[in-house]
């Protein structure tokens, strides 16, 4: 781990702040970027959380290289019955400091869920008050396998008054496309997360395969700032394109063979 955590730091300490020539494809200048991971972190979808824990090194270099002015935020949720064991919601804000999501990713804790839905509406609202840049490309990766309340419960269950349509309405009003990831086949959670995608220009992908995550939460920076294919191309060429791989990557680009 300790030298997981020195590569790390080498890393940040090249790519962060804004960019420069060499940090940069030729003739080619990165947007700001903000991005947030949003987590459901209740039993059945911890797992991930911790798939992006184990590569998170990674995840930072690929990012920090193409777009060394990136901020990144997390939101992880459960329920509201987690309330007093745990939390609903777990906010880190958008930083450029990766340590901080380092540590933030590091000591979530997993929240027990309850019923069927979850706290989607919560960590939409949570969201929806990050500290977005002015004129940034604006991006949430939201990876779920249950639908928030009041789509197969009664509103009256959004105990906080919040509704998953006003939040994801909310955030397509700020310019945040949501990248709604699915993992399973639950047919209220896709029509949510179809909504959500559409509603904010983003897209709905469905998660195959677990070890596909952090390449998926790579290529949603890479899409933003028009470097998608190349990211695609370089695992190609590095034989790291698994079919399952391939099929996400595609669903991003929007290609009618996803």
């Amino acid at each position: 781990m300790s030298s997981e955590l020195s590569i790390l730091k080498k890393t940040l300490a090249k790519y962060s702040g804004e960019p420069n020539p060499t940090q940069v494809t030729q003739g080619f200048s990165p947007r700001q970027l903000d991005v947030a991971y949003i987590f459901d972190t209740t039993g059945s979808m911890y797992p991930y959380l911790e798939q992006v824990r184990r590569e998170l090194t990674r995840l930072a270099s690929e990012v920090y290289k193409s777009v060394p002015n990136v901020r990144m935020g997390v939101i992880a949720y459960g329920d509201y019955c987690d309330a007093n064991s745990t939390y609903v919601t777990k906010v880190l804000d958008l930083t450029t400091d990766f340590e901080k999501v380092q540590t933030f990713v590091g000591q979530v804790e997993k929240t027990g869920g309850g019923d069927a839905p979850e706290a989607v509406e919560e960590a939409l609202f949570q969201a929806n008050r990050l500290n977005w840049r002015i004129g940034s490309s604006r991006a949430i990766v939201l990876v779920g396998d249950a639908p928030p309340h009041g789509v197969i419960d009664a509103a009256s269950n959004c105990l906080y008054g919040h509704d998953y349509k006003t939040e994801g309405n909310g955030l397509g009003q700020k310019g945040v496309k949501i990248y709604a990831t699915q993992c399973g086949r639950d047919s209220s959670t896709e029509q949510v997360f179809r909504w959500l995608a559409s509603q904010t220009g983003g897209v709905y992908l469905n998660l195959e395969n677990i070890a596909d995550l952090v390449d998926l939460l790579i290529g949603v920076c890479m899409k933003e700032v028009g470097l998608l294919e190349s990211y695609t191309q370089k695992l190609q060429a590095n034989n790291l394109l698994t079919g399952s791989k391939a099929r996400l990557l595609n669903q991003l680009k929007g290609s009618s063979d996803a």
